[in-house]
């Protein structure tokens, strides 16, 4: 389904509970997915959401927008066991310090 959707797809996020193992198997059809490994407090899941596209946007890498996602889930307090809840998967032979998936202004005048 999810190669029907379009060509270029290239991260999936799964943000409901227990969905770590569906996004599991979809990285075999995209570059990466983020997956939650247990049930997820809705506020865990909007706040770790703001965080990682806010990221993604300001041009940074998946790796380190997912890390950054991670620790706004610190910074609000978030205990311990919610803050290792998103669990991020890479398809074998893509590192995520080297994806980013918005191109910075200077790139698209390039084009």
């Amino acid at each position: 389904m999810i190669n029907a959707i379009t060509d270029d797809l290239r991260l999936v996020v799964f943000s409901n509970c227990f969905s770590s193992n569906i996004a599991e198997k979809v990285v075999e059809y995209v570059e990466a997915t983020i997956g939650m490994n247990t049930s997820v407090r809705e506020d865990v899941a909007t706040i770790f959401a703001a965080q990682l596209y806010s990221s993604i946007g300001f041009g940074f890498s998946l790796d380190k927008a997912f890390k950054q996602a991670m620790a706004r889930l610190s910074i609000e307090g978030i205990e311990k066991q919610d803050v290792d809840i998103p669990q991020l998967y890479v398809r074998i032979g893509i590192d995520a310090n080297e994806m980013y998936l918005v191109k910075k202004k200077e790139e698209l005048n390039a084009l």
